[in-house]
């Protein structure tokens, strides 16, 4: 078994790995498995053995990327690494950590690709990708206005939620039940802004008062809301609020359901062309046939709630 390394530069965190991009390596089970009440999408494989071998370069998936790719063997990604489990810095080990990161790196592997990530906040992701300062942008989502500046490889879907303190003091059941209330929103989240949208459309259609929402630069910094009493209930991810519940004890997930699911992935500019998102997407598919992305998903206990329906595929909004 070869070893792996780990260096940094500046907000840089990157994985060396001795040898070749396919050095095999065992990935041991994280977090708890959750039951959120919904059916299980996925193919995963009855065994709950999570670990896996990183892939191997795929010489057929390798040849789908651009020519100008052809010396290339490093790929940066951006991300918040600071919202598990999609993303986020493991405290242990301080390596970047969750299921983006996961998959991005095991599909960049397939292609050849070593992926290092480039620490960047939510809001200036487009910029950090429009700058050249990374490659890819993980999690994107497919919004309307995202997808006049990028194209979104959609590995996972996720849809919204609440996430409040244990026990559910405010007993919220029902979206109007967050009428009135103090809500929580991290700054850049389109799709939660879309939601707490809604919950103040759904308020305004029944007549009672909207709620009261303050943004906040960060997840964790939103969750130390919530924790304080500052706000009542956080609007995030379903998948967040499921990982934070089960991880942490000091919160309760609600509103799950409740709101639309919607596609989410690896954000790529779209005047790059379509050419390494596509072989982004060939590759992610090959690692749902090996049963990888099923035990990725199932590492963070989320496969119920963020496995695609069907396969992974390219967005462009055109």
């Amino acid at each position: 078994m070869r070893s792996i390394a780990t260096t940094t530069t500046g907000g840089r965190s990157r994985k060396v790995l001795s040898g070749a991009v396919a050095a095999v390596i065992l990935l041991a089970a994280a977090g708890c498995s959750s039951d959120s009440g919904s059916s299980d999408k996925s193919s995963a494989p009855p065994s709950d053995d999570l670990s896996y071998a990183v892939p191997k370069v795929d010489p057929k998936l390798r040849a789908l990327l651009p020519d100008s790719f052809a010396n290339v063997t490093t790929l940066v990604g951006g991300s918040s690494l600071a919202t598990p489990p999609f993303n986020f810095t493991d405290p242990t080990t301080g390596e970047p950590t969750g299921y983006f990161v996961d998959i991005a790196t095991a599909a960049g592997a397939k292609l050849g690709l070593e992926v290092s990530w480039e620490k960047q906040p939510y809001p200036g992701l487009i910029t950090a990708l429009q700058t050249k300062k990374i490659q890819f942008f993980s999690p994107g989502s497919p919004s309307a206005d995202a997808l006049k500046v990028i194209n979104v490889v959609a590995v996972t879907q996720r849809s919204a939620s609440l996430l409040v303190p244990k026990g559910n003091p405010k007993k919220i059941e029902e979206i109007t039940d967050a009428c009135g209330l103090k809500l929580a929103l991290v700054a850049g989240s389109i799709l939660d802004e879309q939601a707490a949208n809604s919950i103040t459309k759904a308020c305004a259609d029944s007549g009672e008062a909207a709620p009261g929402i303050e943004t906040y630069p960060s997840a964790a910094d939103a969750q130390t809301g919530v924790r304080s009493g500052r706000a009542d209930g956080l609007v995030q991810p379903d998948v967040v609020s499921i990982y934070q519940s089960d991880a942490t004890g000091f919160y309760d997930a609600v509103l799950l359901g409740k709101f639309p699911a919607a596609n989410q992935g690896l954000g790529f500019l779209k005047a790059d062309g379509t050419e390494l998102p596509e072989a982004f997407v060939a590759a992610v598919k090959a690692l749902q046939k090996e049963g990888i992305y099923q035990k990725i998903l199932k590492k963070y206990g989320v496969e119920k709630v963020a496995a695609i329906d069907g396969e992974p595929e390219l967005i462009t909004g055109e």
